[in-house]
């Protein structure tokens, strides 16, 4: 008897939780969207020159990698409960087809900054914003282009 009114109130005392998980990763994917215009580049705590034009496009389901002919597309998936907050970006196309890069991500003002394990990474997601030696993570610093 106990455990039939046990399961409604706990149904309904964690439904919020729930609903306010997905509506945090909502909020910070209507963030992401539109086009953000690269900065910097470095990959392994090195810089790495860039050429004019790159940069990240986000739309609700998908990225576009701007680095020159030919852009890339890929799936993502944020987590902003994880501190630092979690991006997932999956190869939808070529050789990075199906391979993840675990990455965190912060937004400082109209600019977002992206630490990026290369896909076939063993050290998992990267816990702080820097790129070292040996460290097979990329940092990337985008700017919103304002319309």
């Amino acid at each position: 008897m106990r455990t039939r009114l046990l399961v409604p109130i706990l149904v309904v005392l964690l439904t919020p939780l729930v609903v306010c998980g997905e509506e945090t990763s909502a909020a910070e994917i209507e963030k992401l969207q539109g086009e953000w215009k690269g900065l910097a580049l470095e990959h392994e705590g090195r810089a790495v020159p860039v050429m004019d034009g790159w940069g990240w496009t986000f739309d609700a389901a998908e990225v576009r990698l701007n680095y020159g002919p030919p852009a890339s597309k890929g799936s993502y998936v944020v987590d902003p409960k994880q501190a630092p907050k979690a991006l997932d970006l999956t190869g939808l196309e070529g050789k990075e087809k199906g391979r993840v890069s675990l990455c965190i991500y912060k937004f400082e003002a109209d600019r977002l900054i992206i630490c990026a394990r290369i896909p076939s990474s063993q050290k998992g997601r990267p816990t702080e914003f820097k790129s070292e030696p040996a460290s097979e993570s990329g940092l990337i610093t985008l700017e919103r282009v304002k319309k």
